[in-house]
């Protein structure tokens, strides 16, 4: 079974908390309180130990997925998505009842580089990108990519190398998959 941690809340009965990891399809190693408190009597036993720090939990208990239990308000939209995101930098898969994000697979590159990604339209990927590129800017050179949608598969290690190389950057152009 898959080792999981659990992101759990204060407005649910650990009882009740306990009996569904039990029954979910996974092996739970622990579980961290995102917050809240109206259910919280003292002592509470989730069955699973519970980690202070999200992050330090993670790094101790080596879970291959973290599953998030919490409702509002004590995680709404913002803070769950803040949430995922770190899980998400951490290389874990982020699931909930009715959803699953997976980490972005990364091909190995030989230079610093940044990704700004997004599948939802109009939800400011280039007015960050913009951004961060004239920040950037200020004190080192760089290059900005965007690669649209609709191109054949095959057709982005080939473009990249070309524009790596009509910029003078030819060891990064010659490190990419052929």
């Amino acid at each position: 079974m898959t080792r999981a941690l659990a992101v759990v809340d204060g407005e649910h009965y650990a009882p009740v908390v306990r009996d569904a990891l039990a029954e979910l399809p996974y092996d739970f190693v622990g579980a961290w309180l995102a917050g809240g408190s109206e259910k919280l009597v003292g002592g509470e036993d989730y069955g699973v130990p519970l980690v202070a720090e999200l992050e330090a939990g993670i790094a101790e208990l080596d879970p291959e997925i973290v599953m998030d239990l919490s409702d509002e308000p004590v995680l709404g939209p913002r803070e769950r998505f803040r949430l995922a995101s770190r899980v998400l930098a951490l290389g874990l898969p982020y699931v909930g009842p009715d959803f699953r994000f997976d980490p972005p697979e990364l091909a190995p590159y030989p230079l610093p580089s940044l990704a700004v990604i997004g599948t939802g339209k109009r939800v400011g990927k280039t007015a960050v990108t913009g951004h961060l590129a004239r920040l950037l800017a200020r004190d080192r050179g760089l290059v900005v990519l965007g690669m649209g949608r609709g191109r054949p598969p095959d057709a982005e290690p080939s473009a990249v190398r070309e524009v790596l190389r009509l910029v003078g950057r030819d060891r990064a152009a010659s490190a990419l998959p052929a």
